[in-house]
């Protein structure tokens, strides 16, 4: 395998086809494909979702793994074995976009930054998902957005006109993606409005805590195609548990994209490109969060401008973003 200077390595698992590291890794690929010579790598099995790329197998007994070139390692959560140590980069970057309050976590990622850092004294870039990241971790660095393909993740102007307000959830089908008071929160929307539909594609985990109500849908993660999913909804609820700080969410950010109002809890690394009553509405307390979805499915004037703001906030900032990442990551 030609290892050129030229080539970007991007590292990662590649195991869970609705993990956010996952998303980015397969996100800068496809960003970088047409500008330089991207490369995916795994030291795992990757999921079959992923067989429509080309994922290289590293190894080291049969000497296969990134040589040199640009390594780029998505994601602080996974180990990283001892090729690193043999490998001769021109560049080695750290794409920091898992919260590390959890001490093994903590401990995790300052061991790798030392190892990448320290052996053969070569300086390794840190990238964050957010600022919120960054204030977490001493080192120097800059920001980056997992990217989204907006093209995919864009507004339809077919949907039917309905007398039902559509509120949506998507997220991995783990317990910390969702508040503990979620589960009383939907409740609470369902039953105080027929109108109100909620439909949660990842949440089969709560299901349990949730009773059987007619305008209460619950769907495994996949089940859709996440951007068909998300246009069909009229406003994008996301919070997670108190024990988990979203560390981006990509997954507002294609909602946003869809023109799609959102109402989001204030403590996750997204806050950074929301601009609260502009293109989306940021929540402190379960009451304004009811209070700002109730104004959503009373003002279809107000969904309209807040869906077009979000969409035209993120084309500036996706394609900006686009153009400094090719710029950052291509030789």
């Amino acid at each position: 395998m030609n290892n050129s200077s030229n080539q970007v390595h991007l590292i990662n698992p590649l195991t869970n086809p609705y993990g956010g590291s996952e998303g980015r890794t397969i996100g800068l690929y496809n960003t970088l494909k047409n500008s330089c010579e991207p490369l995916l790598w795994s030291e795992y099995k990757s999921h079959p979702e992923f067989s429509n790329y080309c994922i290289n197998e590293i190894s080291l007994t049969d000497n296969k793994f990134p040589k040199n070139g640009t390594i780029v390692i998505v994601g602080n959560w996974f180990p990283i074995g001892i090729w690193i140590h043999k490998a001769k980069p021109r560049r080695t970057i750290l794409i920091y976009n898992t919260y590390v309050r959890n001490p093994i976590l903590r401990h995790r990622i300052h061991l790798l930054y030392w190892r990448l850092s320290h052996f053969k004294t070569r300086n390794v870039e840190i990238v964050y998902a957010s600022s919120l990241m960054q204030n977490e971790l001493p080192y120097p660095g800059i920001i980056q957005l997992s990217p989204i393909n907006l093209n995919l993740f864009q507004p339809v102007n077919t949907r039917l006109p309905t007398s039902h307000f559509t509120i949506g959830r998507l997220s991995r089908d783990e317990t910390h993606k969702h508040h503990e008071h979620d589960p009383d929160f939907y409740q609470e929307l369902a039953t105080s409005d027929p109108d109100i539909q909620i439909k949660l594609m990842g949440a089969t985990c709560i299901s349990q805590k949730l009773p059987n109500i007619n305008n209460i849908t619950i769907i495994p993660v996949g089940s859709e195609e996440a951007h068909l999913f998300l246009q069909c909804l009229d406003c994008f609820y996301y919070r997670t548990s108190s024990k988990f700080i979203e560390p981006h969410g990509r997954v507002v950010t294609e909602a946003m994209a869809c023109g799609i109002p959102v109402v989001c809890h204030n403590n996750g690394g997204y806050i950074d490109f929301i601009k609260h009553g502009y293109d989306g509405f940021l929540f402190k307390t379960q009451g304004q969060a009811k209070e700002y979805i109730i104004r959503l499915k009373a003002d279809p004037e107000l969904r309209a401008y807040i869906g077009h703001n979000a969409r035209c906030s993120m084309r500036a900032l996706f394609e900006k973003e686009r153009i400094e990442q090719i710029k950052y990551y291509c030789p």
